[in-house]
């Protein structure tokens, strides 16, 4: 029987921030290969996960879509930010990604845009309005074995996450699996509350039907993480979100 529930994941970042190498490390649940291929345009992988949906134990299917980083593939499909067309309205979860030690990932784009904000862009211009944002620093591995590797700090990642009201920060490994299966979970978990916050009629509207902004509109409440961990952005367009 198929699952009721179907949750389209995207993964975006620049190329070699490990995009593939979280995907594999979610879906396969073992470190992927040290060297990863370059990915090529799109690649998807599919993973069934139990989480508890209303109340009830239910059998989720996500659907993980990897994209190229390349100046080349930049332009994908805006069918990439929209929901399959059978569950039109349901949200989208996004996974924008940067290597945590090379710093050009993080913030070298274009004059008025890093990298990140470049990609965080490209949600707000064509992802529907009640779309999950995850931002991810990928590699933490390298900056926990050598810290002098380390290019971009935790605070500042939490800071863009923080300007751009995203809602999740974490700092991940592919090869350890740091962190990796909380990040996606938590991400899974916010879509499927908005969906059935959606279906319910008795649910107060959302915020995230308003006009998408990544702006908080309220004073942010940033629940420390352990190393490496997540931050959870309480505030999103000046309404308090349930903490999980």
């Amino acid at each position: 029987m198929p699952s009721p529930y179907v949750v389209k994941v995207v993964i975006l970042g620049e190329t070699t921030v490990g995009k593939t190498s979280l995907l594999k490390c979610f879906v396969q649940e073992k470190p992927p290969p040290f060297k990863m291929p370059v990915t090529i345009g799109i690649d998807f992988k599919p993973k069934t996960v139990e989480r508890l949906v209303n109340g009830k134990t239910e059998q989720v299917q996500a659907m993980v879509w990897d994209t190229a980083g390349q100046e080349r593939f930049r332009a994908l499909p805006p069918t990439m930010y929209k929901p399959d067309p059978v569950r039109k309205m349901d949200p989208v979860a996004f996974i924008v990604c940067y290597d945590i030690t090379t710093r050009w990932t993080f913030d070298k784009g274009t004059e008025v845009q890093s990298a990140v904000e470049y990609w965080l862009d490209q949600v707000k211009q064509h992802a529907a309005s009640n779309s999950v944002v995850c931002l991810v620093g990928n590699k933490l591995d390298l900056a926990e074995n050598n810290p002098e590797d380390r290019a971009v700090t935790t605070e500042e990642g939490a800071e863009m996450a923080k300007k751009h009201g995203v809602n999740y920060f974490f700092e991940t490994s592919a090869i350890t699996g740091k962190n990796v299966e909380d990040m996606f979970l938590k991400v899974l978990d916010e879509v499927l509350d908005r969906i059935v916050k959606a279906e319910d009629p008795e649910e107060d509207p959302m915020p995230v039907i308003q006009p998408f902004s990544f702006q908080l509109g309220g004073p942010p409440s940033m629940e420390a993480p352990a190393a490496g961990g997540c931050w959870l952005l309480s505030w999103i367009n000046g309404c308090p979100r349930r903490n999980r």
